[in-house]
């Protein structure tokens, strides 16, 4: 069995990461600092806060779905 676990940044490498995801061959992905928005968005948002300005996929764990067709995707609680 092949276990990943990743932090996915907010989807802020998200090509590289869509190309990546569909072939690493993970029966079970564990990923963290991904969202999903509760109402349509734009693909990508902006995060600011008084430090960074971040860009992120605005529905990562949809994209990520769609990439792993095959796995279920759920969230932690």
């Amino acid at each position: 069995m092949k276990i990943i676990s990743l932090n996915a940044w907010f989807g802020q490498v998200w090509p590289a990461l869509g190309s990546w995801a569909g072939s690493c061959g993970a029966d079970v992905m564990c990923q963290k600092e991904v969202i999903r928005p509760s109402e349509p968005s734009p693909p990508w948002l902006a995060y600011r806060d008084p430090h960074r300005s971040l860009n992120q996929r605005s529905d990562l764990l949809g994209d990520m779905s769609a990439k792993l067709p095959d796995h279920m995707g759920g969230h932690g609680r």
